[in-house]
């Protein structure tokens, strides 16, 4: 039996990107920038949990820097 495969229209996906850009904004860089500090300072025992939970709050989106 052949398995359907979900393919998503071009136009839908640029606009969907845009989308998610606007709502993130400038906010979401200020957030994700808070939570570089403490992941690379190299404490072991740093709780990156909160900074993560903020992050996810101003939506933000895996790969984003």
């Amino acid at each position: 039996m052949p398995i359907d495969i979900l393919r998503i229209d071009p136009k839908l996906e640029s606009e969907q990107v845009a989308r998610v850009r606007e709502v993130a904004g400038s906010a979401t860089s200020a957030v994700l920038q808070r939570t570089h500090q403490p992941a690379e300072g190299g404490r072991r025992h740093d709780n990156l949990m909160p900074y993560i939970l903020e992050a996810v709050r101003a939506y933000a989106t895996e790969g984003e820097t």
